[in-house]
């Protein structure tokens, strides 16, 4: 803080802060804009680089000569020039020593009005850059929302064009194979059918193929359902164990009624097949 006492125009003050680059220019200015005055003084808290060039110096950490400057000034404001002639003195009703405390006390009032000062210019700048560096973090924290959320978004649509890739290179098989079923189907049965075992009906239920008929022993339902499971796996199909029952005609037993049934596994049966494959 730089002060001047004008007799006419009182004080004059101004406001340098440390923290600005210029603030040496700034104060340099202010002291040449002052002119010459009769006396000056620098009251400082702290070491600077560059104090200016004043006729008196204080740190007012320096307790023993705080108290010697405040003296001075109580004497210089309570101080009246006698005049060149001889005239009655009246006596004073004044209290020198009242008078002294109280000069005292506002040089030290104003001291401390200049700290308040400086103080809450600082609370303020302090207070400024807090909020500046809370709408920063705001921001970093929105801006690493975001780039998870793109991220996310990357990998399902990766695994979207991936799952693409794989149906592409599927379809064309999976129509084929699909065209080809029925007859590849009745085909197996022609080459693995037990002698002892007569198939009856093929029906198609949903997603199920169901093989029914008639064998005369109780195993050769068991060997067409094996049969049928390694050469109708790779056809997108999943055999499921032949039910059975013995109808009881003949002395010894049978025959036996079974059903054997076919599970479309869909574009996953052939998916697996190809997987298989590589």
């Amino acid at each position: 803080m730089a002060l001047r006492s004008h007799p006419e125009q009182g004080f004059n003050i101004r406001l340098i802060s440390f923290d600005s680059r210029h603030w040496k220019t700034e104060l340099e200015r202010w002291l040449t804009e002052q002119g010459e005055v009769p006396h000056s003084e620098t009251l400082f808290n702290k070491t600077i680089e560059i104090l200016p060039e004043t006729a008196f110096y204080l740190h007012l950490n320096d307790v023993e000569r705080i108290a010697g400057w405040l003296q001075m000034w109580a004497g210089v404001l309570v101080k009246k020039d006698l005049p060149a002639v001889p005239v009655l003195r009246y006596q004073s009703k004044l209290n020198k020593d009242l008078l002294l405390m109280a000069s005292g006390g506002s040089v030290a009032l104003l001291i401390c009005a200049g700290h308040l000062s400086w103080h809450l210019y600082q609370a303020n700048h302090f207070t400024i850059e807090f909020e500046a560096l809370q709408k920063v973090e705001t921001s970093m924290t929105t801006l690493r929302k975001t780039i998870t959320d793109a991220q996310a978004k990357r990998e399902k649509l990766k695994t979207k064009i991936d799952k693409l890739k794989v149906d592409s290179e599927t379809l064309p098989k999976l129509i084929k194979g699909i065209q080809h079923r029925p007859a590849q189907l009745l085909e197996t049965l022609a080459r693995g059918r037990p002698e002892s075992l007569l198939v009856e009906t093929i029906a198609v239920d949903k997603d199920e193929v169901k093989i029914s008929g008639i064998s005369l022993d109780a195993t050769s339902a068991n060997e067409l359902s094996t049969y049928l499971e390694k050469q109708l796996s790779a056809l997108g199909w999943s055999v499921i164990a032949p039910t059975k029952k013995n109808l009881e005609l003949f002395d010894g037993g049978g025959p036996w009624d079974f059903e054997i049934k076919l599970l479309d596994l869909g574009a996953d049966g052939f998916n697996k097949k190809s997987q298989d494959e590589h």
